[in-house]
Formats: C-alpha cells, sequence, structure tokens
C-alpha cells in the first residue's frame, strides 16, 4: 500500500494532538457538571430493541397549524453536531436550555465497528472521528463492546459538547462559555458495512431513469443496512426523543453508495412503524464538498425549496425522499447531475486537497495578506491627490487635469474585473494574483519618473488596472476557503481594506509631500508592493476548487495509474476565448437583470463616489475654513477611517444577530439576514453628511465636521460589508462576476465624482453641497430594508440566484 500523502500525514498530526486534548481536557471539564454521565452508555442488539407500538407514539403534527400527524424530514449540508445543536437552539428557549427536557436531540453516529471512536487518537478523518474530537463521546465506547455484530448499536445519553468544528479552528468552548451552559446531546453509535460490493446500473425511477445509478450489489447487503437504520430509530424512539439527526451512513471511508443510502432512509421512515410522528422533525445531515463558484456548467440550478438548509454536491438522489409521504416527510431539494463514477470531488471540507481543510491560522492569514494588497491599491489611488501641490507646478497643469490621474486609476480598477476576474475562473486565483501584482510594481516606476501629464494619466491607468485583481478575485478567495456559514469575519476585512485605503492614502500622501519630494511618494508604493509581491510568492496557495480538483485528478492519475479520472474542469469544452467573453458578459447581465444587484451596487457606488469626491472637498473645508496645511488635511482623513474600523469592530453583534434570525427561520439560512448590517448604516450615512454639511462654518470647531465623516465611514462600512456578504452569497455560481458587477459600478462613480467635486463645492457652497450628498443617501437608504423583506421572493424569480 503506498504511503499517504505529505498533506494526510500532516493534518493527521495536527489532529492527533487535537485528540489528545481533547482527552486530557475532559475530566476537568465534567467534574463541573456531575448531573452528566459522559462515561455511561449501553450496547444493544436489534433483538433487544422492542418494535415500536403504535399506542405509544407521541404523534406530533407536521407544523404548529396542522392536523396531521407525522414527522418533519429536513436535509442539511452541514456536520453533524452542528445540526444538532443548530436544531436544539431553534426550539430551546435559551442556549443553556440545550440538552435537557425532551428538547435532547439524538444525533446518529456513524461508527467504526472494531475501535472505539475509530481511529480518533491517530488523526482520522471520518464522521465518528470528527465527533469524539469535540466532544465526550469516546469515553462511553467501551473496549469491552468491541467486536460488534452487524445488528448492534451503542446509546450514549449524555455527549457533551466541548470544541467548535474543525472549520473553526477546534476551539475549546470553554471558558468563554460556562460549563454549565455546554451542549449536551444523546447519541447512537451504528456501524455502516465496510465496503460493500456494488454495481452499477441505469435508474428505475421516474427520477433517475435518464443516468446510472451505483447500488448495492447484494440484496443481504441492503437489507442488513435497512436493519440498521430501523435499530437506530427505534432507540431514538424509546428513549423519548423527539428531535432526530441521522447521517449519510457509511459514505465516507466505508464507500457505501450515497443514493442507495438515501432511499433506504426514505423506505424505512415510510414503514408503517414508522408513521405517524414518533419525532417532530428529524435532519438528515450530510455534510458534502463545496459549492464551485464561478463556472455555471460543473453545477445544475438547485429547486426552490425552502425547508432545505443548503444543498449536497455529491450526487445524491433525494428524489424518492421528495413527496409527502405517510410519515409527513417534507418535500427534500436534490441535485441532478450527471453521475460518472470517474469524475473527481472534494471528500468533504475536510479533504486535504480542499482549500476549506486548511487551519484557520493560515486561512486569516490569507485572507489578511489579501486585504493588505486591496490597502495598497487603493492607498495608490488616492495618495495622488496629495501631490498636487508640487506636481502642478512642475507639470504645467491645474487641479482638474491633475485629477484626471486619479480618475484615470480608478477606471483602471472598473475595466480590470472584467477581465481579471474570469481570468481567475479559468487559470485560478494564485496566477492572476501574482501575475497582475507583479505588473503593478513595474508600473509604479514610470509613475515615479513621469515628467509629463501624458506619461502619469497612462500610467495610472495601466497600474489601476493591473491592481485591480485583488479588489475582484479577493470575495472568490474568501469563498474559496470559508464555508457559508463562516464568510461574515473575513469578508469585513475585505470590505474594510479598499475603503480604508482611499482614507490613508491622504494621510500617509500628507506627510512625504509636505518633508520631501512627491516622487517619494511613489518611491513608498514600490518598497510596499515589492515587499508584497515576495510575500504572495511565498505564502499565498493557490484555492479555486476547479483548479483543486483538477490538481487531484492528476495524482490520483499518477497513483492509480488509470487515466478514467478527470476533474470536472478537464471535462469542459469552453474555450478560453469564450471563458472571457461570457465572463465579461455576466456582471452587465446581473447589473440588467438583477435588480437587487444594481440597485445594492449603485448604493455602494454612490458611497464611493462620495469617499473620492472627499478628496477635493477636504482640501477646500479643511484648508479654507480652518487654515489646514497638507499634512493636516491628510489627517482629517482619520475621521473617516476610524468610523470605518469601529463598522468593522462591531462585526461580532452582527454575527450573533445573523445567528438569532437563523434560528428564529428554524434554522434555514437566508441570504437576506446578511443585510442586517446594511440597514443600520444605510440610515447612518445621510445623518453623518448633514452632520458634516452644517458644521462646516469656520466659527465650528473643526471636530464637529470630522465627527460626522467618521458617522459616514461608519455607516458607509456596514452598508458595503452587508451588500458584499449578500452578494457572495445570493449568487453563489457567479460569485466573482456579482463583485466585479458591484466594483464596475463603484469604480464608474469613483472615478466620475472628483472631476466636479471642487465645483460644486464652490458653486453650491460648502453646506448644500454636502447636503446634495446626503440627500442622495437618503433616497437610497430604503434600499437594504426593501431587500430584506422582500429578497427571498425575488430570488425565485431569477435564474443567478441561490433559491435555498
Amino acid at each position: 500500500m503506498p504511503p499517504l500523502p505529505q498533506a494526510i500525514r500532516d493534518r493527521r498530526a495536527v489532529l492527533s494532538a487535537v485528540a489528545r486534548e481533547t482527552k486530557a481536557a475532559l475530566p476537568d471539564i465534567l467534574r463541573q457538571l456531575p448531573h452528566v454521565k459522559a462515561d455511561s452508555s449501553k450496547r444493544l442488539d436489534i433483538d433487544r430493541v422492542p418494535v415500536l407500538d403504535r399506542a405509544d407514539c407521541p404523534g406530533f403534527p407536521l407544523s404548529s397549524n396542522s392536523e396531521s400527524r407525522g414527522t418533519r424530514v429536513r436535509v442539511m449540508n452541514e456536520d453533524t453536531l452542528d445540526a444538532a445543536i443548530m436544531m436544539g437552539e431553534s426550539l430551546a428557549e435559551s442556549a443553556s436550555s440545550l440538552g435537557h427536557g425532551n428538547q435532547r436531540v439524538a444525533a446518529l453516529n456513524l461508527a467504526s465497528d472494531k475501535n472505539p471512536g475509530g481511529g480518533w487518537m491517530s488523526g482520522a478523518m471520518a464522521q465518528e472521528e470528527a465527533l469524539c474530537y469535540r466532544s465526550s463521546l469516546a469515553l462511553s465506547l467501551h473496549k469491552s463492546y468491541y467486536p460488534w455484530s452487524p445488528t448492534t448499536a451503542v446509546y450514549t445519553r449524555d455527549v457533551v459538547l466541548v470544541r467548535s468544528s474543525m472549520s473553526d479552528g477546534h476551539r475549546f468552548l470553554v471558558p468563554q462559555m460556562p460549563s454549565t451552559q455546554l451542549p449536551i446531546v444523546s447519541v447512537i453509535s451504528v456501524a455502516a458495512i465496510r465496503r460493500p460490493a456494488l454495481r452499477t446500473a441505469p435508474g428505475t425511477s421516474e427520477y433517475n431513469s435518464h443516468r446510472l445509478q451505483t447500488t448495492f450489489k447484494y440484496p443481504a447487503d441492503r437489507q442488513l443496512t435497512k436493519k440498521k437504520m430501523r435499530l437506530a430509530l427505534r432507540i431514538a424512539a424509546h428513549e423519548k426523543h423527539e428531535l432526530l439527526v441521522l447521517g449519510a451512513l457509511g459514505c465516507g471511508a466505508f464507500r457505501n453508495p450515497p443514493e442507495e443510502i438515501a432511499r433506504c432512509w426514505a423506505e424505512v421512515l415510510d414503514e408503517t412503524e414508522f408513521r405517524g410522528g414518533w419525532w417532530r422533525e428529524i435532519i438528515l445531515a450530510m455534510e458534502s464538498g463545496p459549492k464551485v463558484e464561478g463556472d455555471e456548467a460543473q453545477r445544475t440550478p438547485s429547486t426552490d425549496r425552502d425547508d432545505t438548509e443548503s444543498q449536497s454536491d455529491d450526487t445524491i438522489d433525494l428524489a424518492p425522499m421528495r413527496s409527502q409521504n405517510g410519515h409527513g416527510c417534507a418535500d427534500l431539494s436534490d441535485k441532478d447531475d450527471s453521475e460518472d463514477p470517474f469524475e473527481v470531488s472534494f471528500d468533504g471540507d475536510d479533504d486535504p486537497m480542499c482549500p476549506r481543510s486548511m487551519n484557520l491560522s493560515r486561512k486569516w492569514f490569507l485572507v489578511c495578506l489579501v486585504g493588505l494588497g486591496s490597502l495598497c491599491v487603493t492607498c495608490t489611488s488616492s495618495i495622488y491627490t496629495s501631490t498636487y501641490g508640487q506636481m502642478n507646478p512642475e507639470f504645467h497643469q491645474s487641479d482638474i487635469v491633475a485629477t484626471l490621474g486619479l480618475s484615470t486609476f480608478v477606471l483602471g480598477i472598473a475595466l480590470g474585473p472584467l477581465f481579471l476576474g474570469p481570468l481567475s475562473e479559468f487559470y485560478g486565483r494564485r496566477p492572476i494574483y501574482l501575475a497582475s501584482w507583479g505588473m503593478f510594481v513595474i508600473w509604479l516606476i514610470p509613475s515615479a519618473v513621469a515628467r509629463n501629464t501624458a506619461t502619469m494619466v497612462t500610467v495610472r491607468f495601466i497600474d489601476g488596472f493591473a491592481g485591480s485583481a485583488f479588489l475582484s478575485v479577493a470575495g472568490g478567495t474568501v469563498s474559496d476557503v470559508f464555508k457559508r456559514d463562516q464568510i461574515q469575519s473575513p469578508m469585513t476585512i475585505i470590505s474594510l481594506s479598499p475603503f480604508i485605503g482611499p482614507s490613508l492614502g491622504p494621510l500617509i500622501g500628507g506627510f512625504i509631500n509636505y518633508y520631501t519630494n512627491w516622487r517619494w511618494t511613489y518611491y513608498v508604493l514600490i518598497i510596499w508592493s515589492f515587499s508584497m509581491l515576495v510575500l504572495m510568492v511565498f505564502f499565498a496557495p493557490e484555492t479555486y476548487h476547479p483548479i483543486k480538483l483538477r490538481e487531484k485528478a492528476r495524482l490520483i492519475r499518477k497513483e492509480t495509474g488509470d487515466e478514467r479520472w478527470k476533474a470536472p474542469m478537464e471535462k469542459s469544452t469552453k474555450s478560453i476565448p469564450r471563458t472571457i467573453a461570457l465572463s465579461l458578459l455576466r456582471p452587465f447581465q446581473l447589473l440588467a437583470l438583477e435588480p437587487m444587484c444594481l440597485l445594492l451596487s449603485l448604493l455602494s457606488a454612490v458611497l464611493l463616489g462620495v469617499i473620492y469626491l472627499f478628496f477635493g472637498a477636504f482640501t477646500l473645508v479643511f484648508g479654507g475654513n480652518y487654515g489646514f496645511n497638507l499634512w493636516q488635511i491628510g489627517l482629517s482623513f482619520v475621521g473617516i477611517a476610524i468610523g470605518m474600523l469601529v463598522g468593522a469592530a462591531t462585526n461580532p453583534i452582527w454575527h450573533v444577530i445573523h445567528r438569532r434570525l437563523v434560528r428564529r427561520n428554524h434554522g434555514v439560512h437566508e441570504p437576506e439576514f446578511r443585510l442586517a448590517s446594511s440597514i443600520l448604516g444605510a440610515v447612518i450615512v445621510p445623518v453623518g453628511l448633514f452632520l458634516f454639511a452644517w458644521t462646516s462654518f469656520p466659527w465650528v470647531h473643526w471636530i464637529l465636521p470630522i465627527i460626522g465623516s467618521g458617522l459616514f465611514g461608519f455607516g458607509t462600512l456596514l452598508v458595503f460589508n452587508g451588500i458584499f456578504t449578500f452578494l457572495v452569497d445570493t449568487y453563489p455560481l457567479y460569485a466573482a462576476s456579482a463583485l466585479a458587477a458591484n466594483s464596475f459600478l463603484r469604480c464608474t462613480f469613483a472615478a466620475a465624482f472628483p472631476l466636479f467635486g471642487k465645483q460644486l463645492y464652490r458653486a453650491a457652497g460648502y453646506q448644500w453641497a454636502s447636503s446634495v450628498l446626503a440627500f442622495i443617501t437618503l433616497a437610497l437608504m430604503p434600499l437594504p430594508y426593501v431587500f430584506f423583506h422582500y429578497g427571498k421572493r425575488i430570488r425565485q424569480n431569477s435564474k443567478f440566484t441561490t433559491k435555498a
């Protein structure tokens, strides 16, 4: 047997250390929970568990306003424990009531029949090991139970969750959470058949007759699997559990056929014994690979069901579980991709080849690196305005002509994503980052040595075009490495960086140009950007999922010698010109056909336009009213920067609000929940602008207009953060294109506003000029609120958005 790849060995070493930490920490934690018997369990054989008596059935209603008796069933792309916690939270009054009374959730452990906890102490990565890393489950799996017979299960009443998920870094929940509030679930451990013989044949049902399906080769294996399922359900019912989390029994390391397992669950749940409402709700937690962003040819549109948390990316046919049947099984959505047994996919988010399997510190380093690149680009755009005082006399040009260098740079930022974003979906993220950033560094040099206006305007456009990769591809990088329910915090960094940059540019440039020659502005930028290029060369890995799948396919072909293994990208017939043409068109399609994308992009575009207009306005207001010199005018932008930083600091609050919204929605996430911060931000923005406007008098202390600008910055960050995460969440297949559309509109406004900013302030006066901007933002203020309430209805009529 060939040795494991180094990446897998490294991951196992890390997880083995996690296992030792969990094992060492459990005694101290459990001593604070004397009522919990974490090491108590019972081994049960199917012959010792009676068939359910319908006279004992509690007969739960399908819904609060329904007279029908049955069990609501949902499928979720979720970790078993996270699904159990979410289910408990949706019914519990508070976190402290999780796991108590009849709201105790029972979760299915897909166990090993040979070893307690499988290979958790050696760093294995299957579902049982994942449960053991995070909880006290292993304490109840006694060695005396093993090996199991084929129809054995182990029931553990008290399993305490002590750590967060792998994607969250396996953080210990204590001491941040009191031990008495740790979630507690019950666990039913059942072992699937190990690597059963399989066969492939045409589908026999109306749902899959058009494609091949993989099934058990021997009917006896299928019947044994259903016996195991009946055993788990009977134990859950006899132990009076009302909430149940099931799973894809044996579909991981044991290679049971996923669609066949789904059909078996559907058939067992439809048996007379289990009808009538034995449970309030069942979740089928089938955590699968990540959604591929950017190429519609690799996925088919999901069905527009509202009762499914997210779609599975495995080719699992859930059609048998769709219809309302005797036990009240809710309609479940499914993917209908053509199955190819040799198509390479990720083995869940923990697959070493999957970018989402990176440890949390590495993910955040990558986010900070990309964010710093965005900061450098946008700082380069605005730092230029601090050179006017020295550059204009040297070039014999006016302020309005000098402003062309600012506008052309931002125009380059607007156009660049239309090419670089699509290319990243074809070549991957890393080549685009390195090539574009290398060009960015090179084209800063002509700016530093320019001798005339034409040179400066031309090279500024090229530099903006090259640097735009970090503004268009960064959002895709975040969706590459973080799951949908984790993107809020990293997206805050991505949102913050390009908007802090314009505020820092005049501050940095003010000091440079006040104390030395204007060309040192570009020397500093060259040093900064070259240092960034070195970091990217050594520390920015490829994260685009289709490219990583292609790498995995190559590795499998090399190890097996079987050339039939292919990644979806390798089977694509798209040409580079066609890909670029389609992706160039898509941002404009989104702007033309998607009212939410257009109007929310318009709101963010106006706000960025105001920021760039302020480069001229602040010179007039603070230079004219208060006699500020160049570096003091630069310092006046600190108000906007601080406002944005404070807005970013509120991110944990929006996390809590998002979780509450999901809980109120019975555990179902909706993209509109991301707009909560934008609703507040859209209200604060005009307030800040009006305050800035009507305190801009020479006899009013300069701190008041700066406070007004700070409120504007605070509200702007909240708006941007909500809109960015909403676009990524609403258009998961076209996230890069949606962000490119947003970026194009934003940068178009940012390029145009400075051209008339000073004229507006001189003609209308400082107060009314700022008030005009405030009234525009006031007119746009309702947009986030409207889409928060009606966005889901709009999404149902869109071919671009996620429906569920």
